[in-house]
């Protein structure tokens, strides 16, 4: 599973918990609910997700880079079909 579906995985879990503790708590107001756990969830995603923030970014980097890269390789022609389908398996 890449980094980017795991950190979005656990940022809709943050926010689901922290809509359960809330409610529970007593916040019954639909609008003010899921305003306060929006904001809470995403302090709460802001330190604790840090490092798994990095490294998704780090991998949208790379991707990118290799985008770019093939690319240019297409530009030049010396980029094959096999090429790419084997850089999508790796």
């Amino acid at each position: 599973m890449s980094n980017t579906v795991r950190y979005s995985l656990l940022r809709i879990l943050i926010f689901l918990a922290t809509l359960g503790v809330l409610w529970l708590v007593g916040l019954k107001d639909p609008l003010l609910l899921l305003l306060v756990a929006a904001t809470v969830s995403m302090l709460i995603s802001v330190f604790a997700l840090s490092g798994m923030r990095d490294r998704m970014s780090a991998e949208i980097v790379e991707r990118r880079r290799q985008h770019d890269s093939d690319k240019a390789a297409r530009a030049r022609g010396t980029l094959t079909d096999e090429d790419v389908e084997d850089d999508a398996f790796r």
